[in-house]
């Protein structure tokens, strides 16, 4: 196993290589697994290895690099990001994807994928976490390049003098580290 997150119910989700599903109670009370995977053709999932997995009140996602299966406690439907994802996150009423190259994406109900417009920028960047921010906004930390801020369509680099102090952290990390590589 990869990855376990908690239900909202009393079940336990799960995902490995090639594999995923839930743990709930019996009727003695022991966990007994039941597969989600069976559901998906094998060769999709045959090499696929299923790393983190996003409960909603909804649904649950059982997320690869580069496939989402979405399970809305009845099926299980396979969707396609428009390319390589690191992870999905919830915030506030949202599911958003970071997709590798090219910015931010919504899941949307119908189980499409919305680009947020201005997150472009950030199609060289790692990003870290996304998090609230007021009216609808988030917060996007990066690796590399700090925390940005995306508001109605704009999308900019923090202005916050804190932000620098991130950068030059990181940086420094980088360079201590390359260091030890190096045998210094």
């Amino acid at each position: 196993m990869r990855a376990v997150a908690a239900g909202q119910d009393d079940r336990i989700y799960c995902g490995g290589f090639a594999e995923f599903g839930f743990w709930q109670p019996d009727a003695r009370g022991q966990l007994a697994y039941y597969s989600l995977s069976r559901e998906v053709r094998a060769e999709l999932l045959d090499k696929e290895e299923i790393w983190h997995i996003l409960p909603t009140p909804g649904f649950v996602l059982f997320q690869s690099f580069s496939t989402i299966y979405k399970y809305d406690f009845q099926k299980v439907t396979v969707l396609k990001p428009p390319s390589s994802i690191m992870f999905t996150q919830a915030v506030e009423d949202r599911v958003l994807v970071p997709v590798i190259g090219r910015g931010i994406y919504e899941l949307l109900p119908d189980n499409t994928f919305r680009f947020m417009a201005g997150t472009e920028i950030l199609a060289g960047e790692i990003i870290q976490f996304l998090a609230p921010y007021k009216s609808g906004g988030l917060w996007i930390g990066t690796t590399n390049d700090g925390i940005y801020q995306w508001q109605n369509g704009q999308c900019q680099p923090w202005t916050n003098p804190l932000n620098a102090v991130f950068k030059n952290t990181k940086r420094q990390q980088s360079h201590r580290l390359a260091a030890r590589r190096l045998g210094y």
